[in-house]
């Protein structure tokens, strides 16, 4: 963590709950080697993130492939079906319901290195970051 106060953030189960997926545990593997942290649990969750009005792919029903279809055709109504969306696509339904919206937790080792101050830094899920006090409760 880069300050005691992100550190009291990730790791408070309280407020963001961080450290619940983005585990600080070190990895085991089967060989018995051990490795430094993934801070992943490597499951899939729906934290419910509210939508992003800002994200440039609500606007995408007007931009469009060279054969004319729009890339967002549902525009600022598309709803991320996550995993539940993918379960759908391979037909199977039994299990779409409970992991509708439902992400990958990713890794968060080097969240931060970025090639350069002009890239965007990384944020919440739906690219912008709340205040400590409105992030999503697990």
């Amino acid at each position: 963590m880069k300050s005691s106060r992100a550190s009291r953030f990730f790791d408070d189960e309280t407020k963001g709950m961080c450290a619940l997926c983005h585990v600080l545990d070190p990895i085991e593997d089967m060989a018995g080697n051990t490795w430094p942290p993934a801070f992943t649990d490597f499951t899939f969750d729906n934290l419910g993130v509210p939508k992003n009005p800002k994200n440039p792919f609500y606007k995408m029903d007007k931009v469009h492939f060279d054969d004319g279809t729009p890339i967002n055709p549902m525009g600022a109504d598309w709803v991320d079906p996550g995993l539940g969306g993918f379960l759908a696509s391979i037909g199977m339904d039994e299990y779409v319901a409970e992991n509708y919206g439902k992400h990958k937790v990713p890794t968060l080792r080097n969240v931060d290195l970025r090639p350069g101050a002009k890239i965007i830094e990384p944020k919440i899920e739906n690219m912008e970051m709340p205040p400590p006090e409105k992030m999503p409760k697990a």
